[in-house]
């Protein structure tokens, strides 16, 4: 969507970079946002951008590799509906879905019902938490989020895919928000299987 050819060339360079370093290492799919609209931009032109682009780098690359594009606060496409709405006008097997629970928690009014609506679209769950609903990433159990409901969801869901905890602002507590992370995702799986 940059509001130069360059620009838009670059960022497409980008993604086709990396479905090319996925394919050589047998990833089966990247992650991706579409970042701000520049106000230079209007809506409509940011939107028929951002199909090209998609479409340059789906029919520029000889792969099985999923493009998947994670809402993001504050960017152009912040809900998983917005991406939902794309992936139906694109129309391809190739892009789907990355949630962010916490993004969800953020942006969506019902962030629990927004997972589980748009779970057969996901190939991909970030997770981590979030107080007050302020977008920065806390170390699951510190924050407000409902992880024995959500993984609840996921089970009911038949949900086979990836999930990850992205917890960027902690790399100097790396080892304790790794530990942290385990044992409260843990036991919250374990619970929501007693929840039927």
């Amino acid at each position: 969507m940059h509001p130069t050819g360059e620009g838009r060339a670059r960022r497409v360079g980008l993604l086709k970079r990396a479905v090319r370093i996925a394919d050589e290492l047998g990833v089966p799919l990247i992650n991706f946002a579409t970042g701000k609209r520049k106000p230079e931009v209007a809506a409509e032109e940011a939107h028929r951008l951002l199909v090209d682009g998609i479409h340059q780098v789906l029919d520029g690359t000889d792969s099985d590799v999923v493009l998947c594009m994670e809402p993001e606060p504050e960017f152009f496409i912040d809900t998983n509906a917005g991406v939902a709405a794309l992936a139906a006008e694109l129309g391809s097997e190739r892009f789907a879905l990355a949630q962010d629970l916490g993004h969800c928690n953020v942006v969506e009014g019902d962030y629990l019902a927004s997972v589980g609506r748009h779970l057969p679209l996901t190939r991909v769950i970030q997770v981590e938490d979030i107080k007050n609903r302020v977008h920065y990433h806390e170390i699951p159990g510190d924050g407000d989020l409902d992880f024995t409901e959500f993984f609840r969801i996921l089970r009911r869901g038949g949900f086979d895919g990836h999930v990850s905890v992205e917890l960027y602002n902690h790399v100097d507590t790396y080892r304790h928000a790794l530990r942290r992370s385990r044992e409260v995702l843990t036991a919250a799986a374990a619970a929501s299987s007693g929840q039927d």
